[in-house]
This record gives structure tokens, sequence and C-alpha cells, in this order.
């Protein structure tokens, strides 16, 4: 090791940084966010197709939102809608026909009642 003024102290590295560590490259195989980047590209692709049909929700005052969603835009434009940050079997109204579902089915259901996209159309 280099030493900087004879006394055994370090000398410390004033050369660029290579931001990439090799060290451990592959150590832990693919990453969560890794393994799903396929999978997140061919599930928004399989809705691209899907006609967009004006959002039924209704504010506290009784208007329509009337944005235009499809089955592709349907997780973003219902996390507006509060449809976010809760137990995945957390009980919630739709808020476009008052029907009680489970959270982790509330895009689901949007999805085929509301957006005419069963499970079975675009696969």
């Amino acid at each position: 090791m280099a030493t900087s003024n004879g006394n055994g102290t370090p000398e410390h590295y004033d050369g660029p940084i290579n931001p990439l560590n090799y060290a451990l490259r592959g150590a832990v195989g693919t990453t969560y966010s890794q393994a799903n980047a396929n999978q997140i590209r061919t599930h928004s692709s399989r809705y691209e197709e899907c006609p967009s049909v004006p959002c039924g929700c209704r504010n506290s005052s009784g208007m329509r939102c009337n944005v235009l969603v499809n089955c592709g835009s349907a997780p973003d434009h219902f996390r507006l809608h509060g449809i976010r940050d809760l137990n995945r079997s957390a009980p919630i109204t739709c808020p476009w026909c008052g029907e009680q579902v489970k959270r982790n089915n509330a895009v689901r259901h949007i999805r085929e009642v509301h957006l005419g996209h069963g499970r079975s159309a675009g696969r």
C-alpha cells in the first residue's frame, strides 16, 4: 500500500471513479425489477388495442370524471381516484359503480366490468 507521508498513513486515491461495481456482478442473479421489465412491457402492450372510454367515476359534487381511460391507463388513472396505498385485501367501493371489491381486484373489476375487457380478451 502506498503511503503519503512516510508514517504509514495510507495515501488517498484521487483519480477517476468507476461507477460500476464489477466485484458482485451476477452474485445475486436477476433482480426483481430486471426480471419483470419484459413482463411489464408485455403486460402494457396487451392493452394497446383497447378502446378508450370516458371514466364514469363521480366526484363529491356528482360530476363525472369523463377522462378517457383504457385498460392500459386504468391503473394510473384510478390511483387519482384513491385506489392506492391500501392493503391488498382492503375492501373498497368501486368509484365507478359503487360495488364492493378488494383493492387487489379493483383494476381487474374496472377492466372487465366497465371497460369490457374480459380476462381472456387480448391474450
